[in-house]
Order: structure tokens, then C-alpha cells, then sequence
């Protein structure tokens, strides 16, 4: 991602922190900010973002300029700007870590380009692992595009949500709750054929046990009978207390 600046001028209050600043970063390069506190290194990261406007210039990324681009593409700059994950992932991976999520593949360009530069890195310890959910449930898990973009990505292993609060399948899916242990059951099935390992996250966990205990048990068991890994319990809304989650 290119990023030029124009004779940006930036103010904090009345005061002003840098005048007349030009500068063209060209893509895969990696630039340093360097300075005394206070000469305004977060101030400009905060106008490149687009977390903060400049007093004055110009701001372009890849070509466009900084005030057109949408909400969204400004949220994906932001981690561009402010995150290598491919270093975060090298780091985590020498102290020891065994799995690194890298995030959702195809949710958005961020996500994309990390998976694509993964694939050249050799990981000694870790196992990187892609997030995403079940099989839509139009979908066969052969048709899902989520699914397909999981075992594509090149990560070994596969992290997939599920809805485990009866109340969730029935109102926000809209299916019984019958179907959604099909979907789950069939999902792990064939990440399991074509990946190293898949978990299972189960979302709504705690407020699904505290609501049907049965249920919330048995999306564990389907998840575990098809092969999963592992099993995340999630209290997806942090509604639960720590005194409820370990009686539970």
C-alpha cells in the first residue's frame, strides 16, 4: 500500500506540531518514526489512519485520497497503518506460542494479505489457524464459500463458530434447532477431511447453558463426535461472571 503526504501541517489545540511535511512510502517498505515526545509521531499515524484530520495537506492512500475513501476501507487502513501481523506472528511464534489465529480469510483486504505472506513463512512452533463460521445454511458444506475460503487460505487448522443459545438458532438463523446441529456436525466433518485440525467455538455458550443446558451440551457433543480438535466455550456477550463460568 502506497501512502503519499502532501504538505501536511498538523496542530494539537493551538499548538502546532509539524508544518509543510511531504512524503511518498512506497509498498513493502517499512518506515520509522522517530522523535522526542510530543513532535506529534502519533498525531500523524492518527491522520494517515484517518482517526484524526490533519490542520492542513493532503493524504492519499494507494492513490485516493484519505476524505473518499469509505468507513470500512478507512477501518481496514487502520491496520495497515498500525499492525504488521505477519512480525506479530514471527514474534508469537518464538516465544512458544502453539497456534496463531490470523484472522478471517476474505472478510477484507487485511485479512487476504496476511494469509497470502503467510504462506512463505516458515513457523517452528505455531500452527496458524483461520477463523470463520459453519456452513451457511443454504449451503452444503462443499458449496460454502466460507468454508472454501478457510481450506484455501493455507492455514492447518480451521477455527469455525457455531451457535450453541437456542434462542440465537431459532431467531437470528431462523432454522430449527435440529438443522444447526446438522451444519455444525457436517462442518467440522469436512474441514476435518480437508485440514490438519478443526476447533470448534461455541458461540453463546454460557448463555445457551444457563437457557437449555441439554442444547448447549449436545452442540458440544455433535461438534466432538464429528471430529473436532478442540472445543472453545464462549461467553460471546461477557455477560457471565467468573463465579458462574467455573460452576458451569
Amino acid at each position: 500500500m502506497s501512502i503519499l503526504l502532501d504538505h501536511i501541517r498538523l496542530a494539537y489545540g493551538s499548538r502546532t506540531l509539524l508544518t509543510d511535511a511531504c512524503a511518498t512510502l512506497a509498498p513493502g517498505t517499512l518506515t520509522a518514526l522517530i522523535g522526542r515526545n510530543g513532535t506529534g509521531k502519533s498525531t500523524l499515524l492518527r491522520a494517515v489512519a484517518g482517526l484524526a484530520p490533519a490542520a492542513g495537506g493532503r493524504i492519499e492512500l494507494c492513490g485516493r485520497p484519505l476524505d473518499q475513501l469509505t468507513p470500512r476501507q478507512r477501518a481496514e487502513t487502520v491496520a495497515f497503518v498500525t499492525t504488521d501481523k505477519v512480525r506479530i506472528a514471527r514474534q508469537l511464534d518464538y516465544l512458544g506460542m502453539d497456534y496463531i489465529e490470523g484472522g478471517w480469510p476474505g472478510a477484507n483486504p487485511v485479512e487476504t494479505e496476511f494469509f497470502n505472506a503467510m504462506r512463505g513463512v516458515g513457523l517452528r512452533n505455531a500452527k496458524l489457524a483461520a477463523f470463520g463460521s459453519t456452513h451457511h445454511p443454504s449451503h452444503t458444506p462443499e458449496t460454502d464459500p466460507t468454508l472454501a475460503a478457510l481450506i484455501s487460505s493455507g492455514a492447518r487448522v480451521a477455527a469455525v463458530f457455531g451457535k450453541s443459545c437456542p434462542r440465537h438458532v431459532e431467531v437470528a438463523l431462523g432454522i430449527s434447532r435440529e438443522r444447526n446441529l446438522e451444519i455444525i456436525g457436517n462442518s467440522i466433518s469436512f474441514l476435518k477431511k480437508n485440514m490438519e485440525e478443526a476447533f470448534f467455538d461455541a458461540e453463546h455458550f454460557f448463555d445457551g447453558f444457563k437457557r437449555e443446558p441439554e442444547y448447549a451440551l449436545a452442540v458440544l457433543r455433535t461438534a466432538w463426535e464429528h471430529g473436532a480438535d478442540c472445543l472453545a466455550l464462549c461467553d460471546t456477550n461477557g455477560g457471565t461472571m467468573p463465579e458462574e463460568i467455573s460452576s458451569i
